[in-house]
């Protein structure tokens, strides 16, 4: 048989905040054990009844007591069989403020998985002087409404949580200069790495002599100088391949109707191309991430006359 003893200063359920503020307790014990203290003193205190008003089962409610064991705000005592009983007795004392270590190892024993269920258990409960009087309510009623309390309260627990956890890490984040350095020097690794493949593969791709590759501003349109020298060698000569290089290259198809090749800036397809083509026009920027071969003739036109 096991009882419970509920050690707190007031029958009402405003109770002391101590085991809220426990950063190593698990969410589940502090819902448990809040939930334990707000229950009024003739309710019936066992593993049974806590499962009845629960949506966990026997082996997490067992798992829940021994953590609050663990942080002494649970010590349960192991009692001798009475006298024509084959059962032994537990005594479940649970504190609104945890125990100091050298008292919780007293008779302190694990909660136990065998022998608990059907079990009828009383409550004895410590309380001081001047404690209200509450006027209790048949036990299927009660449970249902507690049910819904805890539910209710462990749905809101969670929400803050998450929004808890996920502060921890955006803050982490923002002020951790470790990550900052550790992710840039993996974007800067990578880049080399994307670098050595393309050189290397330089060797193995031919030039293609009548193949021009087109960008304008990183590819964000056909436009500006590299559009009028596209347009003027479509106009005059269908000897050469021409491609252009596009952020968003399906905004842009009505320009295969012109014998003009689409690929997409920074794709793999666009390294090949890049490679590959004999002449480079650009109006931007050149970054010397690659630099072109030996043999090709690339052509910066910026974009200040011409367009």
């Amino acid at each position: 048989m096991a009882v419970f003893k509920v050690n707190k200063n007031n029958n009402y359920t405003v109770i002391s905040n101590t085991h809220l503020k426990e950063r190593k307790m698990t969410l589940k014990a502090k819902g448990l054990l809040t939930l334990m203290l707000s229950l009024p003193p003739d309710w019936d205190y066992s593993i049974e009844g806590l499962i009845s008003i629960c949506v966990e089962g026997e082996r997490a409610i067992n798992s829940t007591l021994n953590e609050l064991k663990e942080f002494g705000y649970l010590r349960i005592e192991k009692l001798p069989p009475r006298k024509g009983k084959n059962q032994f007795e537990y005594i479940y004392n649970i504190y609104e403020k945890p125990l100091k270590k050298e008292e919780r190892q007293l008779k302190n024993v694990e909660v136990q998985n065998v022998g608990l269920q059907n079990v009828k258990v009383q409550s004895e409960v410590v309380q001081n002087e001047g404690q209200l009087k509450t006027n209790t309510l048949n036990t299927k009623e009660l449970n249902t409404k507690l049910l819904n309390t805890y539910s209710l309260f462990m749905e809101k627990w969670n929400e803050l949580a998450k929004e808890c956890e996920l502060s921890l890490i955006k803050s982490f984040l923002k002020n951790s200069s470790f990550i900052y350095y550790a992710c840039k020097g993996i974007v800067v690794y990578s880049l080399l790495m994307l670098r050595g493949i393309i050189y290397f593969l330089s060797f193995l791709i031919p030039l293609k002599s009548n193949r021009i590759l087109f960008r304008a501003y990183e590819g964000r349109g056909y436009t500006c100088n590299p559009k009028a020298i596209s347009e003027y060698i479509l106009n005059h000569t269908n000897e050469y391949e021409i491609v252009w290089a596009f952020k968003e290259p399906e905004k842009f198809l009505y320009l295969q109707e012109k014998n003009i090749k689409l690929v997409r800036v920074y794709s793999i397809k666009y390294y090949y191309y890049y490679i590959s083509s004999s002449v480079l026009i650009f109006n931007d920027f050149w970054s010397s991430f690659i630099n072109p071969r030996k043999k090709q003739i690339f052509i910066n036109t910026w974009h200040g006359s011409g367009g």
